[in-house]
């Protein structure tokens, strides 16, 4: 009598389903290894500088392109732009420095994130851990007809120092 092995249609489904499961953990594991953080560099135009009060931070969500690893398209950032007296800009990107969230502000011209409660003063230092760094400030221009326009960049998260992510 042949005693040779003739697997089952449920055996055949389960080396079926432990393959599809090590290939798709083994595209994981490897989008891991080479992901980065998604970079942007553009400008964004704001408006007329007379939108902006003198002295009080204004929020503002812009759309810029972020280019990632595998994915490049559209997000929404958001800014937080005082107009000094002097008619400079201050202008910090709404990103926390730790881990990507979004800043809020908070009672008494402060920012604060709400993921791991990281908190900044009105000139964007830390006064409440653990974001290594003050909020990333961003460059600004007025144009010859009083448009505001800021330079959206992303940043690395985490360092002790502002290091733009590179494009590419």
């Amino acid at each position: 009598m042949d005693k040779r092995h003739n697997p089952t249609r449920r055996e055949a489904f389960k080396v079926l389903g432990g393959l599809l499961f090590c290939g798709g953990a083994s595209v994981g594991i490897v989008h891991y290894a080479v992901r980065r953080e998604a970079s942007a560099d553009e400008t964004v135009r704001l408006g007329p500088v007379a939108e902006f009060p003198l002295g009080q931070f204004q929020k503002r969500t812009v759309t810029v392109t972020e280019h990632g690893t595998w994915l490049t398209g559209p997000v929404e950032k958001t800014l937080w732009i005082r107009r000094n007296a002097d008619e400079t800009f201050l202008v910090f990107s709404g990103t926390c420095p730790h881990m990507n969230c979004t800043v809020n502000d908070a009672p008494g011209q402060t920012f604060a994130c709400p993921c791991h409660q990281s908190a900044f003063d009105t000139e964007g230092r830390v006064t409440a851990g653990p974001a290594p760094r003050p909020l990333d400030t961003l460059e600004f221009r007025v144009s010859g007809d009083g448009q505001l326009s800021v330079q959206f960049q992303n940043f690395k998260k985490g360092l002790p120092q502002k290091e733009l992510v590179p494009l590419g």
